[in-house]
């Protein structure tokens, strides 16, 4: 299996033609197309992607692509030189596109993991650093026609759907209003899941995307290159043993190698999206269990388990579309845990106490009876600490 590694080649990309050669031509608006990708995409999918993207966006007849410049390749370069993750912002991108003689800068990131082929493209306008359009495609891919029709799909995404429709492909996505509950995004491999903020009832919340599923251990493999669980064995199995401080390294691996603000949930945003958010409740006043009153249809606990972990996504989702929010393996949360801490918390997002000696888990087990799985349920544990029923879900604001 090929290790998503971190984001360090960055390629400029411009079509080979002269721009206001007629009329025509300066009647358009004027653009670069900015590629990054990560180090597990190869130089034939690079290219495929290149003209492919550059095809669609001259098939519009809107745009005129600046020919290729290597000063501005050369600005870019030093711009991500001097950061320490190796990626150059959008503000950065544009204000080199505007010395360029650029109107906006379509930017594009390319991911592969596990077999899956992301590619997000956002049009951002260089005067003010705005997203105008964006879009998103994945899916798996065995040759180049796979390759080019996901790319399609992408770029008729941005085309057509206007700023804040999807999430761009930067650490944030457009406007939540725009957003629809319950959507998925897929940028890394990661299926995630939108959940809708609220700004009234006894806790406001700002929107955020969640995963869809229980970190797995291939997943974890692939950025770790180990796999610490004690329930090993074929399919999506959850990665369990992992201690608080084990996730903090994976998170700053894997947002190396994206380019993301992957996290773990806080227990509030945890507590929030099991129970559905602002969805339609499934049961009268909410379920006791995340997404059911009926434990045995959503979760493996005590009674179903055969003493083991068992797949995601094996049992029915909540009303959001999440999976094992009750049971498998309980959930690190970002919190330092105190017991009375929601008493006088912050209305809006809490974050839970300023320091503390445990982190707070969510979710229960397969290791734990129906009580021990219900979404009000908490457990504590020094950042050491490491058990089979204990794993993580990201979170991706």
């Amino acid at each position: 299996m090929k290790r998503l590694i971190s984001i360090s080649i960055f390629a400029l990309m411009f079509a080979s033609i002269v721009i206001a050669q007629t009329n025509n031509d300066s009647e358009k608006s004027r653009i670069a197309v900015y590629l990054t990708a990560s180090e597990n995409v190869d130089s034939e999918v690079k290219r495929v992607i290149s003209n492919q993207i550059i095809n669609a966006l001259q098939r519009t007849g809107s745009y005129s692509l600046i020919e290729r410049n290597e000063a501005f390749v050369a600005q870019i370069d030093k711009e991500r030189g001097v950061q320490q993750s190796g990626r150059v912002l959008d503000n950065q991108i544009t204000r080199l596109g505007r010395e360029f003689g650029a109107v906006a800068v379509c930017i594009v990131d390319v991911g592969s993991f596990m077999g899956e082929l992301s590619v997000d493209m956002r049009m951002v306008e260089v005067e003010k650093t705005t997203v105008i359009h964006s879009g998103h495609a994945d899916g798996r891919f065995s040759g180049l026609s796979d390759i080019r029709t996901i790319v399609d799909k992408a770029a008729a995404n941005m085309l057509e759907v206007s700023s804040g429709g999807r999430p761009s492909g930067g650490t944030t996505g457009g406007s939540s209003g725009s957003r629809r509950n319950g959507e998925v995004y897929n940028p890394d491999g990661i299926e995630l899941v939108y959940v809708e903020g609220t700004g009234s009832g006894i806790m406001a919340m700002k929107g955020f995307y969640i995963g869809k599923f229980e970190v797995t251990q291939a997943q974890w493999q692939a950025i770790m290159g180990n796999n610490p669980s004690n329930f090993k064995g074929a399919g999506n199995l959850p990665v369990e043993s992992v201690s608080w401080n084990d996730v903090q390294e994976f998170l700053a691996r894997l947002n190396r190698a994206t380019g993301r603000n992957y996290r773990l949930p806080t227990e509030a945003e945890w507590e929030f999206a099991a129970r559905g958010g602002t969805a339609e409740k499934f049961c009268p006043g909410g379920c006791e269990y995340s997404g059911s009153n009926n434990i045995n249809s959503v979760a493996w606990f005590t009674d179903n388990s055969s003493s083991r972990t068992q797949p995601v996504g094996t049992k029915a989702p909540n009303e959001l579309g999440i999976h094992d929010m009750s049971g498998n393996v309980w959930e690190w949360c970002r919190d330092w845990f105190d017991a009375n801490y929601y008493g006088s918390s912050p209305v809006e997002s809490p974050t839970g106490p300023s320091s503390g000696s445990y982190r707070g888990s969510r979710g229960g087990s397969w290791n734990d009876t129906a009580r021990g799985c219900r979404v009000s349920n908490r457990l504590f544990s020094t950042p050491e600490f490491r058990i089979s029923y204990l794993g993580l879900r990201l979170l991706l604001p």
